[in-house]
């Protein structure tokens, strides 16, 4: 574009001189008007949305806040391991609980059965 304005200043004389400064002024006024760009944003918000970041980051701090409070509160590895530990050592002690009552009922069933037959022994002699 540079080069048509370049080429039409050279061979177009005083008429394409006041034609490329029109254009250049037509151009200029219409950018500062905005029409033909975007206004420029400016790099620092206003106050209501400064107010809506602050409001945003303390929700964020009391959530963050929360969360490491709740974490505090958390077991630790080595406490989980040791809960994982106690909980073996109690399936093994009720493993051998459970041994122990079956041959404790193995036991009474053996008395039991004896002193049935014991009873009966003393009827059949009367």
């Amino acid at each position: 574009m540079e080069a048509y304005f370049q080429q039409l200043l050279t061979n177009g004389g005083p008429a394409g001189f006041l034609v490329v400064l029109t254009v250049l002024l037509l151009g200029l006024w219409l950018r500062h008007k905005g029409w033909l760009f975007d206004s420029p944003k400016s790099a620092v918000p206003d106050a209501a949305r400064l107010a809506d970041l602050s409001a945003q980051i303390g929700s964020v701090r009391d959530r963050l806040a929360k969360v490491e409070s709740d974490m505090r509160l958390l077991p630790t590895r080595e406490e989980i391991h040791a809960l994982q530990l106690g909980h073996a050592r109690m399936g093994e002690q009720l493993v051998a609980m459970d041994r122990t009552a079956t041959a404790t009922q193995s036991a009474v069933l053996r008395i039991e059965n004896f002193m049935i037959e014991a009873s009966q022994r003393e009827r059949s002699r009367k």
